[in-house]
């Protein structure tokens, strides 16, 4: 099979692997498509914690090629997605329900020995597999892992009827969250960006407002157009100093800011804001129970996928993928297509 490893910071290499073959309890999927998120983007750059060599590649659907001796209730040609945190299912955290804060949770895709679906051909544990609803896409049943991650945004943020939302960033999980919130009951939903085309996207999937930050200076116009309290909430998927303190300034007394993106760089916050009684949270992957409402949302309607799939490429074309994510701020989901 190929498979495409990121050798070194910004350089891929497809090369031939084995097709791997299950433990008793693993099956093997076929992979049809496979989204490009942006943690990837951070170990493609070496920022992040996760050091090549690896292959990566977290979002995916496809079908089952094989399955170990032990894996019951799923048959070869089955359609679909898995969840891809791996914990330890010992420490406290997985013994008290909160299995996605696990200290020794790995991702696949994202660990030296467990190949991401930058491939062929990925390796789960049968426990992990999640079939596809019946004419659900290849497309959309990769697009479940991100709406998950809205799904479980909504655990933390404690969105109600009544509420005001602001959601900074319009990449793929702002887009989705933006969605959720709504969802929730959010009575105003409102994103901001730098990027005329997903602002635009943001409004025909349903945001009240949509602020372009390069004309428009959020902070400013927040309090100018809902008053002093008026956002509740603040759901950063940017997570950078800058977007951080817009939060911290726009959100209510006793309003609730949840960081979503995977920062890469420390914030600096004045301790006047404990008196102001604002909650600053942030949160971590998914649980099964998310995947279950990230296909009940999508199924239903709720949350629309298909507008944010921007474009495919073969994995012999990862370079040229990766060419579009990083240099076309109009696409939003990239996809592989091994």
């Amino acid at each position: 099979m190929r498979r495409a490893m990121l050798v070194e910071p910004e350089h891929f290499v497809l090369e031939e692997a084995p097709i791997p073959g299950p433990a008793p309890d693993e099956v093997i999927i076929k992979v049809e498509r496979c989204g490009i998120c942006g943690s990837d983007v951070h170990i493609y750059h070496g920022v992040s914690p996760i050091k090549p060599p690896v292959v990566l590649g977290h979002e995916f659907s496809g079908t089952i090629y094989l399955k170990g001796s032990a894996v019951e209730g799923f048959q070869i040609g089955d359609r679909v997605t898995a969840e891809p945190g791996i914990q330890c299912g010992k420490c406290t955290y997985c013994q008290s329900g909160r299995y996605n804060l696990c200290i020794n949770q790995y991702t696949i895709g994202a660990r030296l020995g467990h190949d991401g679906a930058y491939a062929d051909y990925v390796r789960v544990p049968a426990g992990k597999i999640i079939p596809l609803p019946e004419g659900m896409s290849f497309e959309v049943g990769a697009m479940v892992e991100p709406v998950a991650c809205a799904m479980h945004a909504l655990d933390v943020a404690n969105i109600n009827s009544g509420d005001a939302a602001l959601v900074i960033g319009t990449g793929t999980i702002g887009l989705l969250i933006a969605q959720a919130v709504r969802m929730a009951g959010a009575d105003i939903v409102v994103v901001a960006d730098l990027v005329p085309q997903r602002l635009a996207l943001a409004r025909e999937l349903g945001a009240d407002a949509a602020v372009d930050v390069r004309k428009i200076d959020l902070v400013a116009w927040a309090k100018e157009t809902y008053g002093e309290g008026g956002i509740t909430h603040v759901l950063d998927t940017a997570s950078v100093p800058q977007t951080f303190q817009q939060a911290l300034q726009i959100v209510r007394r006793g309003g609730r800011i949840v960081n979503i993106g995977v920062p890469i760089k420390p914030v600096e916050w004045n301790p006047i804001h404990l008196l102001w009684e604002i909650e600053i949270t942030g949160m971590n992957m998914y649980t099964r129970g998310n995947f279950d409402e990230a296909l009940d949302a999508i199924t239903k309607g709720l949350i629309q996928v298909e507008p944010l799939i921007s474009a495919s490429y073969s994995l012999a074309r990862i370079e040229d993928a990766y060419d579009v994510v990083l240099h076309d701020p109009k696409r939003i989901k990239v996809m592989l297509t091994p």
